[in-house]
């Protein structure tokens, strides 16, 4: 080989092996940079998450400082997973949680009974009448058809059926027991307030997302149609 052919050997090897430390220092930046975004992006999600879920709890009505439950947070984040130090925690906050719904649903039903002119039934449901009807009277084999508006002891809405919808019409053993031992006490066309006690609403189940366990139940309610 010449002078100049080694020359240009050893030329074309340098510009190869420039390249290819070339190439590896973009492939390290690239991979650095996706990190970053990993990053970014499960942080966010971190973020938001906690953002959700400190927002529940307030909805919650839990007597919590949200200042310092942020700091604990990034505290425990270092922390590896613990299932058993999460199940605790859960049923910390659902203990709690339920006890206030207990007291929030017990101080509804007192007021509904000492509402002027509110009748007690013996299953502690409670009818308050907000306008009389004139029509028939429900019996246990009737069908009815009403609206209505559903709220927490907290006041938040969980259900209604309105104005421009049609009415809800279903058969007095479908409905919830407290209801269904209201309707005999009301005629068509009158507007009531009936307030249930948890045991005649949805019980220690409730309904997920939508009703907690425990939950006393107030229904603002037109009675439309007995059949």
């Amino acid at each position: 080989m010449t002078r100049t052919g080694a020359l240009t050997a050893a030329l074309i090897l340098l510009l190869s092996a420039s390249a290819a430390h070339a190439a590896g220092a973009r492939s390290v930046s690239a991979d650095a940079e996706l990190n970053r975004q990993v990053a970014v992006f499960m942080a966010s999600n971190i973020k938001l998450s906690i953002d959700n879920g400190l927002k529940g709890i307030s909805e919650l009505g839990l007597p919590v400082d949200t200042t310092q439950i942020r700091q604990l947070i990034f505290r425990e984040l270092a922390k590896p997973y613990d299932r058993t130090a999460h199940d605790a925690a859960e049923a910390a906050i659902d203990s709690v949680s339920t006890a206030l719904i207990v007291s929030h649903s017990a101080e509804m039903l007192r007021k509904a009974a000492e509402a002027p002119g509110a009748l007690r039934l013996p299953d502690g449901t409670v009818i308050e009448t907000l306008s009389e009807g004139t029509g028939a009277s429900p019996a246990a084999t009737s069908t009815v058809s009403m609206r209505y508006t559903g709220y927490l002891p907290d006041g938040s809405e969980f259900d209604t059926v309105a104005p421009e919808e049609a009415p809800f019409t279903a058969q007095l053993s479908s409905l919830t027991p407290g209801l269904a031992s209201a309707m005999p006490h009301m005629k068509a066309g009158g507007h009531y307030r009936v307030t249930l006690p948890p045991e005649q609403a949805y019980g220690s189940e409730g309904i997920p997302g939508i009703i907690p366990p425990d939950c006393a139940l107030s229904f603002d309610l037109y009675l439309l149609d007995v059949k």
